[in-house]
């Protein structure tokens, strides 16, 4: 799809696609109650994403009765979403290792994550590891990865990012999962598992967050 065709998507069908990206696949009526809209209004917004090739529809047969059609994005449409001029930064780091070695590699992708900790401290600060993590989703929908999070009891989450905006980063070099990894554990001040990866073909980045003894954070 043309920059300028990417363009022209408005906000209503962006919904339709972000729907879409969290999941694997969804009916009409699926994406008229997420949307909390018509199925016609939905049919309306999909018309185009269908013509564009951002969206594309699969009939399944169930029983005797009528055949279930659910649509899903392609890979043109999770195209659209951020990517943070990811490819210009993997074509850099590859560079750097042609001439330096990896380890040069991991230690700038291990800087960037500590430059980072500071800033997203001082955005997420609360006592509450729910609140912090509320507030790291936010943060982190804002630039771009499509966050959400559940409470699976106690002080044990899971948080999803459906979006990986350096997804051509990661894809060469997986030590910037790790660094990701690493700094939600500082930020949150909380252990933090990576059990699915959207570059290893998941369809989110899934995070498992359980809290600390010392949970609560102290400044001086």
């Amino acid at each position: 799809m043309e920059e300028g065709e990417q363009k022209n998507i408005t906000a209503k069908s962006k919904e339709i696609l972000s729907a879409l990206r969290k999941n694997d696949r969804l009916s009409l009526s699926s994406l008229s109650s997420v949307l909390k809209v018509s199925k016609v209004a939905v049919l309306k917004r999909l018309k185009p994403l269908e013509k564009s090739k951002l969206v594309e529809r699969t009939t399944i047969k169930s029983g005797r009765g009528r055949p279930q059609i659910y649509y899903s994005i392609t890979n043109t449409g999770n195209n659209i979403f951020p990517r943070n001029y990811a490819d210009i930064v993997a074509e850099t780091l590859h560079y750097v290792e042609e001439h330096f070695g990896r380890d040069h590699v991991r230690n700038i992708l291990a800087i960037r994550a500590q430059k980072l900790v500071e800033p997203y401290v001082n955005d997420v600060e609360s006592s509450s590891l729910e609140s912090r993590i509320d507030k790291l989703s936010f943060l982190r929908e804002s630039e771009g990865y499509m966050p959400q999070w559940s409470q699976k009891g106690g002080q044990y989450f899971e948080f999803l990012e459906f979006n990986c905006p350096i997804i051509a980063v990661s894809g060469k070099y997986i030590e910037a999962c790790q660094a990701e990894k690493n700094l939600f554990s500082k930020v949150l001040n909380a252990e933090v598992e990576s059990t699915h990866k959207i570059v290893e073909g998941s369809r989110a980045c899934r995070f498992l967050i359980m809290g600390r003894d010392d949970a609560i954070r102290t400044h001086s």
